[in-house]
């Protein structure tokens, strides 16, 4: 898992060293994809109000997204590269930010937030495995539900494209909604109707 953690660690750090406070600073390809991709993970729910904890937050972007719509929600964030809390700090210091991977958490320490989004973890496998990949996604989509009160909500990279990059993770997406309605929750929704070559799972308390 060290491993595995230190390539995605390397990989981003460098993506926001040559691309800085950008959406390509945190490898998406412009801020309209990575906006919308907001959009949609905000959708589980009406977060006014509501505790949401962002894992992988980068620099907390999606901060902004929340800010720029009026939605007052009581935002947190966290993520593995000590970089992107460096940099995610300066940009919001009313903000809490956590240079943490919360698979390594004591269960019984984990806090609680009323919703966890998690927007693009999984897309970036970097030098692992398919199979070393997906173990890790379902570990950390696990935890997500653990910590949350309400509900949690993530994109995957979908396995229905044209051609594949080969450091990207394409999922099954009837594999994950079966996993988490048969492992975690029957109140699942999957999203693969918005025009990304990804999808969107839901998944309520």
């Amino acid at each position: 898992m060290t491993s595995l953690k230190q390539n995605v660690i390397t990989y981003f750090e460098r993506c926001l060293a040559e691309h800085g406070d950008s959406a390509k600073g945190v490898d998406y390809n412009g801020p309209e994809s990575q906006f919308q991709r907001f959009q949609v993970l905000s959708q589980i729910a009406d977060l006014q109000g509501a505790t949401v904890h962002d894992v992988g937050c980068g620099l907390g972007h999606f901060r902004d997204f929340l800010v720029e719509r009026g939605i007052s929600a009581i935002y947190s964030g966290s993520d593995i590269a000590p970089g992107m809390i460096e940099q995610a700090r300066k940009r919001h210091p009313e903000a809490e930010f956590f240079n943490r991977d919360i698979l390594e958490l004591p269960v019984e320490d984990l806090p609680q937030y009323d919703y966890l989004v998690c927007c693009g973890v999984f897309h970036l496998k970097a030098e692992n495995s398919d199979e070393v990949w997906e173990e890790f996604a379902l570990s950390l989509i696990e935890r997500m539900f653990r910590m949350a009160k309400r509900g949690v909500a993530f994109n995957m990279m979908t396995d229905l494209v044209d051609f594949k990059i080969d450091r990207l993770f394409y999922a099954n997406p009837s594999r994950i909604f079966d996993h988490c309605r048969h492992n975690l929750t029957r109140r699942v929704t999957l999203r693969h109707d918005y025009p990304l070559y990804e999808f969107a799972v839901y998944l309520y308390k």
